[in-house]
């Protein structure tokens, strides 16, 4: 069983508490016992063992689709100076968008995550009418989240995240009279 594909040690040795060593043992092990002693991942290990994924095949080398992009960055120390999280959030909303043009992506689901000091943490996210790859757009949608769900600060801010979602490759016209464009 240990040559499944998310099965390391430790699995592997709740496994074979259960007397299961080989990946016919597993196909064969009833479901909810391996529910009980795993929860939803005992279904997917039922499975596994019984040589049955749904998980489209893709050729040697062909990388899966991109379906969002998004930096984040653990603060030097945690901080109540909005300042210091508006000038972050700048920096990687643009860290994204320079990697949205590389790509050829454009995106219209824009994410913000802040955690606090206490490691709690909250995630907004917003879709706008148009795809952008511009640093800019996505920073004023993710300061936006700020200013609405995270201000005023319940406490300082250690870890600020920034993503992009709903991703389509070029073949967006921009428009000739906007001026951030």
């Amino acid at each position: 069983v240990e040559e499944l594909c998310g099965v390391g040690e430790k699995l592997k040795t709740h496994l074979q508490e259960l007397g299961i060593f080989t990946c016919g043992q597993l196909g064969r092990a009833p479901e909810e016992a391996l529910v009980e002693r795993f929860g939803v991942i005992g279904r997917v290990l039922k499975r596994m063992g019984q040589g049955l994924d749904a998980s489209p095949v893709a050729s040697c080398g062909a990388e899966p689709p991109v379906k969002s992009m998004g930096h984040a960055y653990t603060l030097p120390r945690d901080t109540w100076s909005e300042e210091e999280i508006q000038g972050t959030l700048l920096r990687l909303s643009e860290q994204i968008a320079r990697r949205l043009r590389v790509d050829g992506y454009l995106g219209r689901t824009v994410s913000l995550t802040v955690r606090y000091a206490d490691f709690s943490s909250f995630s907004h996210l917003r879709t706008i009418p148009d795809p952008t790859d511009a640093g800019l757009v996505i920073y004023r949608v993710a300061l936006e989240q700020l200013n609405r769900y995270g201000l005023p600060l319940a406490q300082p801010v250690r870890l600020l995240g920034v993503g992009v979602s709903n991703l389509t490759r070029g073949g967006y016209q921009r428009s000739f009279f906007q001026e951030e464009e």
